[in-house]
């Protein structure tokens, strides 16, 4: 076994190196309704719930695009004002 700091196994001879990848996510993320397409709220990673209480679902949208809209999209996309309105790093306990 290689030291345990520098992330290195020994095999036999041989060392390999090791690079374990977690990304970070952010506390709170963008989530769509499950009761209507694009209209986005607020929730903690991994929930179901939006901040608001709503039931909402998985969205690839990042929390840099919160009330950003899609110019001339032919969808009209919406924000949760509730959410909105919680979600101050204060506010919202995580």
């Amino acid at each position: 076994m290689g030291h345990p700091l520098d992330g290195r196994s020994r095999k036999g001879d041989r060392q390999s190196a090791v690079t374990v990848m977690s990304p970070k996510k952010p506390a709170i993320e963008i989530a769509e309704s499950v009761m209507g397409t694009w209209h986005y709220h607020l929730r903690k990673s991994g929930s179901n719930r939006a901040l608001c209480g709503a039931q909402v679902m998985h969205s690839a949208r990042p929390l840099e695009r919160w009330n950003v809209k899609i110019p001339n999209h032919h969808i009209p996309e919406s924000f949760c004002t509730e959410c909105d309105d919680s979600y101050d790093g204060r506010l919202v306990k995580l």
